[in-house]
């Protein structure tokens, strides 16, 4: 009996020790796992600088968009000059066009160079930066980057300074950089777009009408007219005369 009394007491003590380590693993990992915050209110203060901030960012865009606008549709003469330290600086003359979102150079197309979209930005409000990058034919690529003043009623300067690095497809990686800046600026007329032209059908049913016209006459004069053909007359036949005593 003795022995039963220690072998449940024994149980007992086993299953509160288990429960016991149980608890402890629970706390333990209750303390590890992060407490979320509740989210702080908005105060009133915040909504307005939040305000300011897509108000500031907006008037960027127009600002951005006025400013592309102008840019489209226009030339300008520049002068490349070499950024080097060797007495023969390399002074190239140029034309950059910009024209339905796109820039190009005249020297760079003559060298297989394709057009490129371009970005604008605007910095400190008072200055207007477009930058791009072009790809030519054998893998080489130049980077633009000019700057044109603007003007406190949004209009832009005349004048735009920047930089071109090119960047040469070759065992070296030769990477020539240019400096720029504008002679002059022009206005270009965009081009009208091609229309096809139109293909002219002929006039299948005057033809037609025209040929049945002049065929009509002659079809009614080929037709000869039969003319209409007389009945024989009818003769009448005597009744027999029947015999008799008159005779």
């Amino acid at each position: 009996m003795a022995r039963k009394i220690k072998l449940v007491l024994m149980i007992i003590m086993i299953a509160a020790l288990c429960l016991s380590v149980r608890a402890a693993g629970a706390a333990e990992a209750q303390k590890e796992a992060p407490v979320k915050a509740a989210p702080a209110k908005k105060t009133a203060a915040d909504i307005a600088a939040e305000k300011a901030a897509q108000a500031e960012a907006a008037k960027k865009a127009e600002m951005v968009k006025a400013a592309k606008d102008k840019l489209d549709n226009t030339g300008w003469e520049i002068t490349l000059t070499e950024s080097t330290e060797k007495p023969n600086k390399a002074v190239i003359k140029d034309t950059l066009r910009l024209t339905g979102g796109k820039i190009e150079s005249a020297k760079l197309i003559s060298e297989g160079f394709s057009p490129s979209n371009y970005t604008v930005r605007i910095k400190r409000e008072d200055k207007v930066i477009l930058e791009t990058m072009q790809t030519g034919k054998e893998g080489e690529l130049a980077f633009w980057r000019g700057e044109v003043k603007r003007n406190p009623d949004g209009t832009l300067g005349d004048v735009m300074n920047g930089v071109l690095s090119r960047h040469l497809n070759d065992k070296a990686k030769t990477v020539i950089d240019y400096t720029f800046v504008s002679e002059g600026k022009a206005g270009i007329t965009p081009e009208a777009p091609k229309e096809s032209p139109a293909v002219a059908t002929p006039p299948a049913a005057e033809v037609t009408q025209s040929a049945v016209s002049e065929e009509a006459p002659a079809a009614v004069e080929k037709a000869p007219v039969k003319p209409a053909e007389k009945q024989p007359a009818e003769t009448k036949k005597e009744a027999p005369k029947k015999k008799g005593w008159g005779r």
